[in-house]
């Protein structure tokens, strides 16, 4: 349902999923106790304030249930239940506003919940994560011909994992709690109606592990006619190891990709001609110490490098639109347990 004001709208919806039917007449391969069950329901919020802010809200709210047998490969026979229940809940706002003719500001706030509860054969296991995330930026023109956007923004997660000992009759738990911020800014310039380069970085420093990181990046964008346009872009981007490794190690640090692209693209009106090639390196994968899933490094890396064409064409033959693609990839990696780059 939608309803509209002057100045505010609001819109929701509320879904319920039950497959229970299908799987009763198609045949299913998996050996299902109860079939997957969802709830869902989602609002949002527009709000016009003053002359020209906006406030925006969202809303999600998300419930799945489970319930299957995992039979034995060698002796199907045998057989373990397996029951999930998934508890997912999102909610973010946003304001942005206008300061005069050069300056504006937006920011928002989000809040994320995600808890997974299983039991394998009646013995219960969970899985919870907590996340907030804060974000303000300030945009300022300061000529026709340069943009200059500089913020921060800081994550707060909290991680647990719990499982129960029939042997010591005690619930056993892993837990971390990652803070990290961050402040970044970048200048975007028009040389001319052929040239633009826009360049930043981001400084970020995070709070579980104490690891301090700056992050340059760069992207080039030429056009030597009315149509075509050659771009290339080149950054330096990390992230925290999955949720699995963490829980075990949460010295380990972020893991690193270095980025190089270059691109050319030409549309017209009823044409479309894209070829990118790319390079991306890796460092600071995660690896498995002789092989031991409990003992944790840095020391992986790896690479991917490639092609991609792209070409539409809705005018050649009428009455017709078709599109061609073709990619090539080559990658390779030397992380977690693999005894050889792969």
């Amino acid at each position: 349902h939608t309803q509209v004001w002057d100045r505010a709208s609001v819109s929701g919806k509320v879904q319920y999923t039950n497959i229970r039917p299908y799987f009763g007449l198609i045949n299913q391969v998996i050996d299902w106790k109860t079939p997957p069950v969802s709830l869902e329901s989602s609002a949002a919020y527009r709000q016009k304030i003053g002359k020209d802010g906006m406030f925006k809200f969202f809303g999600n709210f998300n419930q799945t249930s489970f319930s299957l047998f995992n039979h034995d490969i060698l002796d199907p026979s045998i057989k373990q239940q397996l029951d999930q229940n998934n508890y997912y809940r999102y909610g973010n706002g946003t304001y942005q506003q206008s300061l005069g003719a050069n300056w504006s500001i937006r920011g928002g706030l989000s809040y994320s919940f995600n808890q997974n509860q299983l039991k394998l054969d009646g013995s219960p296991l969970s899985e919870t994560e907590q996340g907030l995330h804060a974000k303000a930026v300030a945009e300022h023109s300061v000529s026709d011909q340069l943009e200059v956007r500089f913020g921060s923004e800081f994550y707060n997660r909290n991680y647990e994992a719990t499982r129960y000992n029939s042997i010591t009759g005690t619930n056993e738990s892993l837990t971390f709690h990652e803070p990290i911020s961050a402040t970044f800014a970048e200048a975007e310039y028009y040389a001319n109606n052929h040239f633009v380069v826009k360049a930043g970085g981001r400084l970020e420093a995070n709070g579980l592990t104490n690891y301090t990181s700056l992050d340059p990046r760069v992207s080039l964008a030429y056009k030597p006619g009315k149509q075509g346009q050659f771009s290339f872009a080149y950054g330096t981007f990390r992230q925290s190891p999955q949720n699995q490794y963490v829980r075990i190690d949460n010295q380990l640090n972020p893991e690193k990709a270095e980025h190089f692209i270059l691109n050319y693209q030409i549309i017209t009106n009823r044409k479309t001609f894209r070829v990118e090639t790319y390079y991306k390196k890796y460092d600071q994968l995660i690896k498995f110490e002789n092989g031991n899933p409990t003992l944790l490094t840095n020391s992986g890396s790896g690479f991917a490098k490639g092609v991609e064409f792209f070409w539409r064409d809705n005018e050649t033959i009428k009455n017709a639109d078709y599109w061609i693609s073709y990619s090539y990839l080559d990658t390779k990696r030397d992380y977690l347990n693999f005894p050889r780059v792969s």
